[in-house]
Formats: structure tokens, sequence, C-alpha cells
């Protein structure tokens, strides 16, 4: 069973009953959300708690193996199995603000890569949780990573850096301009790591060509071009495939991006206003905070809420814009057409689990897809049937309320298919599970450690497995006049 199927099915099931007192049936029309939460799939959770300060960042380094960055200077490695932390690695001297795996060239293995407020980026040996190179930005604060491929990988701040892996040699450097006072938010890398795109804290992207083979091995930045669409600062970025990508700002638009042009393809979610002004602050309404996709489904944290546009219509396939009672800070989106669910995660301390593959059945989203020759999709569509394709779009309904955390989360990340991982401004970082494979898994742990000290217990289980069939097929004790005959 897929780690959202049973997500889905467990969650479509009916809550237990509770007699005469139960609760009338809700509302068969409420506003947005389609119904009450039923039976919470994600039933069990494990408190990680080994930091000293706010976590703000998360990163998966294997499918049994994932980090958390914290502002006390650490980053805690933690095991997705037994849930405790089987590394510390100390050395920065100001919070961490970024993390990025990247395979090394000379050894072939994954190495991690930290940056910090110190103005500093260190290379980590996991196997050894070592700290192997240290390498001086000289240009503020380290606030975005990306991997450009080839040995080479990229860093954003004050100035934009090119480094070499290998050697930890500062390939390129390209200085913002200091008549904006403005650093680089946050970078990406596409076209198979030949183009990087910069979101600065103002309203611009900058591309940028990366020339390689200057000086040895080194590379060249080479600017392309400013990018604008946006009315106000940029929050995120995500890359779609090595042709496109998308970018969202604090206006609550978001702009679907064309790598070999650099042209802008289409706005999506666009508010004319978006914004309440008072004497004392403004308080912008649809912020994009964070942004992700599978296959043509874009999903945007929008606002309180969050929302899912078709890549290649651009149509607003599902919404739902009061998910939380503050912001959505991290979205997390996985499945496929028939299948699909959203975790929600906010600054108000809790998570939601969301049900939107009604809200992905289309069929004229469909269509185009399979014929759209400017987005290559990640991956193929699910087939979608004509009763299917003809369903009133339905919003978003929710499965899943989880409560754990006493404060901002902040990150948000996918486990190892048996849940998801958040960490929070309360010091912690918990990883929730579907308690249903989470207790089959625990179950055949079991019978393995059994069956390995009692040899006749593996003998008898088959034994026993065919009785447990044999008990409830009937069809099989009986057999059929065709296999009597033959």
């Amino acid at each position: 069973m897929s780690r959202v199927s049973s997500l889905l099915r467990w969650g479509q099931q009916k809550a237990p009953p509770r007699g005469a007192d139960a609760d009338p049936e809700p509302d068969p029309d409420p506003p947005e959300i389609m119904g009450r939460q039923t039976f919470n799939p994600i039933g069990q959770m494990y408190l990680l708690s080994a930091h000293t300060d706010i976590v703000r960042h998360l990163c998966k380094l294997s499918t049994t193996r994932f980090a958390s960055a914290s502002d006390d200077h650490s980053v805690m490695i933690w095991d997705t199995d037994t849930h405790q932390c089987i590394g510390q690695l100390r050395g920065h001297t100001m919070p961490v603000t970024c993390m990025l795996v990247v395979r090394h060239p000379d050894h072939d293995d994954n190495v991690l890569l930290t940056g910090s407020t110190d103005k500093c980026i260190r290379v980590w040996d996991l196997e050894s949780t070592e700290c192997v190179a240290t390498w001086e930005s000289q240009s503020g604060t380290v606030k975005s990573l990306a991997d450009l491929r080839g040995g080479l990988c990229c860093s954003g701040g004050h100035n934009l850096c090119v480094w070499s892996i290998s050697d930890g040699r500062l390939a390129s450097r390209v200085k913002i301009d200091e008549a904006f006072d403005t650093d680089i938010r946050e970078t990406i890398a596409v076209d198979n790591g030949n183009l990087i795109v910069a979101a600065c804290d103002d309203k611009q992207l900058l591309a940028y060509r990366v020339k390689r083979g200057v000086a040895s091995g080194g590379a060249e930045l080479i600017p392309i071009k400013k990018l604008l669409g946006h009315r106000e600062p940029i929050q995120c970025l995500h890359k779609l495939t090595e042709h496109a990508f998308v970018s969202g700002s604090l206006d609550g638009s978001v702009c679907l991006w064309d790598v070999s042009t650099l042209d802008l393809i289409r706005v999506l979610n666009f508010h004319e206003v978006y914004v309440l002004r008072d004497k004392s602050m403004h308080t912008y309404l649809y912020s994009v905070h964070h942004l992700t996709s599978v296959g043509d489904w874009i999903v945007a944290a929008s606002g309180s809420g969050f929302v899912v546009f078709s890549r290649a219509t651009g149509k607003l396939v599902g919404k739902q814009r009061a998910a939380h009672s503050a912001p959505v800070s991290k979205i997390l989106l996985f499945g496929g057409a028939d299948e699909m669910c959203v975790v929600t995660a906010s600054i108000d301390a809790t998570v939601k689990v969301w049900d939107v593959s009604s809200c992905c059945i289309a069929a004229d989203a469909a269509e185009v897809v399979q014929a759209s020759p400017i987005l290559e999709l990640a991956r193929k569509m699910t087939p979608i049937s004509p009763s299917k394709s003809r369903a009133r779009r339905a919003e978003p309904r929710l499965i899943g309320h989880l409560h754990g955390h006493t404060g901002a989360v902040n990150d948000l990340m996918e486990s190892d298919g048996l849940g998801f991982v958040t960490c929070a401004s309360d010091r912690t970082v918990i990883s929730w599970r579907n308690s249903i494979v989470e207790w089959q898994r625990l179950n055949e742990a079991t019978l393995d450690a059994v069956t390995h000290f009692c040899p006749e217990v593996r003998a008898q289980t088959p034994t026993l497995q065919d009785a447990h069939l044999e008990e409830n097929d009937s069809e099989l004790q009986t057999p059929t006049k065709w296999q009597a005959d033959v």
C-alpha cells in the first residue's frame, strides 16, 4: 500500500460511533471545508528534542536520516526509524540559515553543506559527522545554497558566489548593486545547473549564465536579465523542471517563467487589492511564503490558506483560504491526480492534512497537459475517466488536524513514506506518522525478531497464513466444478 493510498483510505473512514449522544450530521454545504474531519490518519507522533533554540530548517539526507538546523548554531542528524539523534554537527558560531546535500566530485559520496550568519559555509562528512572544510564567504549572511552539478554550487547573500566543492575555491563572485541595499534571499539552479535565478529582497529576479571551464575548472557568472513580474518583494522560488520555475511574492501573485527565453508565461493568484494599510503596519492578505508542485499541479501557501493551480492552463483547481488562523509557512504535496494530499504548516503552531484529490480531477487540464509543448511534466499523470472529468470541482477536505507544537511551525519535510517531519520555534522537531502503516511496520519488525530466535515460529508462519486465508475465503475450501474436472 502506497503512502498516499494508505493516508487517504484511512482518512476516508468514518469516525467511531458515539451512541445516542452523537453529534448531528454536518452541514451538507459548508462554505469551504467539505464536511468535518473524519478519521485522522496521522495518529502517532515522536517528539525529538535536542536543540536549545528555535529550529528553522529541515533537510532530507537519505531514506533513513534527516537533519535539523537551529539558531543554537548546531545541526542535528536524526534516524527516522529509531527517532534518535545519531549525530551533532557543531562548528558554526551563529545561527544556521540553510542546508544542502550535494555529491562530492572526488569520492562520489554525499556531503552536507551548511550556511550561517557567521558568513561561513561548512562541509560535513555524513558518515563521520566531521567538518571537512570551511569556506569563508566574506559577504554577510549565507541565506541560500543551490547545486549547480559538475562539482560546483552557489551561495546567495550580499553577493552571489560560485564554489568548487572539491577544494572549496571561490570560482566566481558577483556583487549585488549596493545602491539597492538588498541581499539575495533565495537561489535555484535550472537548465542542468547552467542558469542561476536569484531572488532579491526587493521585487526583482536576477538571471545569470554559468560559464564553465574558466581558469582550470572554474566558472564565470554572466548576467543575462532582470525579471520583473511582481509588485512586492519576492518571498520564494520553486523549480518545476529544468525548463520552468515559479516565484511567489508578498502581493500574492505566483509567476510562471520559461527558462529558455526567461519570459513570463502567466501570472497565477493575482489580486487587485492585496494589502490592508493602517497607521502602524501593512497586512498582506495573500502573501505567498512557499511553493511546491507535483506533476501538473502547483500549490502555493497563500495567506492563511493555500491554492492549487494547473500548470498547463493556469486555472484555479482548488482553494482553501482559511486553512489556519495565521499565515501558512510551509506546504507539502504528494500523490497523483486521483490520490493527492496537501499538508499545511502554520505559524499558529498547527499542522493540517487535506485531501485535494477531487480538486485535481479536471478533464480540461489533463487534455491540455498531454498536448502542451512548452512544459514537460515531471511525471506521467494518472488517466482520468470521463465520469470523473465531468464532476463538479470540490473544495479541499480536512482529514487531519494535528496539535503538538507550541510555537510557529517553520519547516515541513516528507519522511520515509510513513508521514512527515516538522520543526518549530518551540525548539522541537516532531515526526508525524500514519498510525496504521506504522503499526503494520512495527508488527513486521517484531515478527522478524521473534522468528530470528525461534525458527519454529518462522516455519509455522506460512501455515498460519494459509489457515487464515482458508478461514476467510470459502472459495479456496470448495473447488469449483471446473477444478474438479481438471
